[in-house]
């Protein structure tokens, strides 16, 4: 079994949602969305290398949106060499290539590569960069490579979780999803999400959120990768599901979500109980948005 990913501090929002009518028999649905991440390029971020690469390559932690992905490379100057250049691998989704006629020949210096990404498997945009050094007096800037996740705003969000309803719900299909955030806008999104699902006609739904450390990535044989997250809050978003469906507007939090928060996203909220969740010895405080 092959693993590539990446460990981290992340929010998962889990949602458990269903027809009040009965289901199709032998129907089920449950995903992990997140962003595409740069996982792995060659040459690698601080590289130096002797000779000139005879092809930049990009490997991604989803699969990748031709339409939308692309890189950019320019020199220590800013003098851009190539725009909007690359192509996905057709043997391999994951991976963004640049290579022959489309590759500059380059002199010794520092490069960089801009890259940006809309993921096929639910429409995530992201953006970072690398740096590498050709040649031996090539001095590397300090920060020789970053990420910037473009994220769509908490509404955003609840709507595209309302089109995969529409079409699953539709016909029956009880789905279960997680999704994982950065903090700042998690437990807005899970309140945007509650508001447009109480909407929905016949759907019973629970949403559950968590916050701590996870393991994000493909895992698989190199022949087909599954993407991922591993982590006890996905396992504790998952139960809290449970409890949402029992609270008032069927959100359930770890109430430790709160304290990182802004104040103005805390006041929103209020601790409602304590439960001890199934696998649990300990019980956990749990929040939920107040009513309007």
């Amino acid at each position: 079994m092959a693993i590539r990913g990446h460990g981290g501090l992340a929010v998962v929002i889990a949602l458990l949602a269903l027809l009040a009518a009965p289901a199709l028999p032998g129907t089920a649905g449950g995903r992990v969305l997140a962003h595409a991440q740069l996982v792995a390029s060659s040459p690698g971020a601080g590289d130096r290398l002797d000779e000139a690469p005879v092809e930049l390559r990009l490997v991604f932690s989803e699969p990748l949106e031709s339409q939308a992905t692309s890189v950019d490379l320019a020199d220590a100057e800013g003098t851009a060499l190539l725009e909007r250049g690359g192509e996905i691998d057709p043997a391999d989704p994951f991976a963004l290539v640049v290579s022959g006629d489309e590759l500059p020949e380059l002199a010794d210096g520092v490069y960089t590569v801009t890259w940006r990404t809309l993921s096929a498997a639910d429409g995530h945009p992201a953006e970072g960069f690398f740096s590498f050094a050709l040649g031996t007096d090539a001095a590397l800037p300090a920060t020789q490579g970053g990420m910037t996740h473009t994220d769509a705003e908490p509404i955003d969000l609840a709507s595209r979780w309302l089109t995969y309803l529409g079409l699953l719900l539709a016909v029956g299909v009880p789905l279960s999803v997680a999704v994982v955030l950065r903090r700042p806008m998690a437990a807005e999104t899970a309140r945007a999400l509650s508001a447009d699902l109480t909407t929905l006609p016949s759907v019973d739904f629970g949403i559950g959120v968590s916050a701590g450390p996870v393991f994000a990535g493909n895992i698989g044989a190199e022949n087909r990768y599954e993407y991922t997250v591993i982590g006890d809050p996905v396992n504790e978003a998952a139960r809290l599901t449970e409890t949402a469906k029992t609270v008032p507007g069927k959100v359930a939090a770890n109430a430790c979500l709160l304290e990182r928060a802004s104040p103005e996203e805390t006041a929103r909220w209020e601790v409602h109980t304590e439960v001890v969740l199934r696998g649990r010895s300990e019980a956990t405080r749990v929040a939920i948005p107040l009513r309007a």
